[in-house]
């Protein structure tokens, strides 16, 4: 009978243990994630073209960790772009989620 008990509260113990190891690694995963910086504003700066002649839109992006980054705007808005280079997304929010490192 003691032998039972005791095997019954060593296994309790291990899943007790597994427990908390699960919940600790999800709320790490949860706590980097949030962490992540994110857009917080998106506003228009201007209308310009390229010397090649291409007309693209310019837009200011606020992450939430205070930084601002620049993305662009091709295609009549089909394709946006980190800043001025080829790194592009097929919409706005996700070229701005890129931009502030989410």
């Amino acid at each position: 009978m003691a032998i039972v008990l005791i095997n019954e509260f060593t296994n309790m113990k291990k899943s007790t243990l597994l427990i908390s190891i699960l919940f600790s690694v999800g709320m790490m995963t949860f706590t980097l994630d949030t962490l992540a910086s994110r857009p917080t504003d998106i506003n228009y700066v201007a209308k310009k073209v390229t010397t090649f002649g291409s007309e693209y839109r310019e837009y200011a992006v606020r992450c939430s960790d205070g930084n601002a980054k620049m993305i662009t705007a091709w295609e009549q808005r089909t394709k946006w772009c980190i800043g001025l280079t080829n790194q592009c997304l097929a919409n706005q929010l996700e070229a701005a989620t890129t931009a502030c490192g989410g």
